[in-house]
């Protein structure tokens, strides 16, 4: 004979038992990552960021969903460094000028002429040097994954302002 102390035990387990049951079967949930760039998605860096964004989802076999917002609609750059720092972003390409208030030495990075050529660039980044502005930026909570080059695009002159 059933007493209502037995049916409230036997209820309790097979609530029990479900809820475990329940947990066991759902699917994890994708953690979503957030991205930020400050340029439009048909810019190369863009590009390369949308590619970084790709294999991560494959590499983690969708553990990892990253999303890229571009055009800096997540603030901007400085605001998307502290983001960063913080956690707030996961992942994102960043220009070395607004580093300097962060990692001073950096501010070198962004003096006219301080390569002779891209190719010198990446030979010194790649190198020891590169890795010593890592090392600092790792310090301030910021990994750098690679470097690239932003091209030239500033023009110089000793004849007129």
């Amino acid at each position: 004979m059933l007493t209502n102390k037995t049916i409230i035990s036997n209820c309790l387990k097979l609530t029990a038992v479900s809820g475990v049951l329940a947990a066991v079967s759902l699917p994890a949930q994708a953690e979503q990552w957030r991205g930020w760039n400050i340029h439009p998605p048909s810019y190369p860096n863009s590009v390369a960021l949308e590619s970084f964004a790709e294999e991560v989802a494959e590499k983690t076999e969708g553990r990892i969903e990253p999303k890229v917002y571009h055009n800096g609609v997540l603030g901007a750059q400085p605001d998307a460094i502290e983001q960063t720092r913080s956690g707030a972003l996961n992942f994102a390409n960043f220009n070395m000028g607004p580093m300097g208030p962060i990692v001073p030495a950096t501010n070198i990075l962004s003096l006219p002429f301080i390569f002779n050529s891209t190719e010198d660039m990446y030979r010194i980044m790649d190198g020891e040097i590169g890795g010593r502005f890592a090392e600092a930026l790792a310090e301030k909570n910021l990994v750098a994954l690679s470097w690239f080059g932003s091209g030239a695009r500033s023009l110089y002159n000793t004849d007129h302002p």
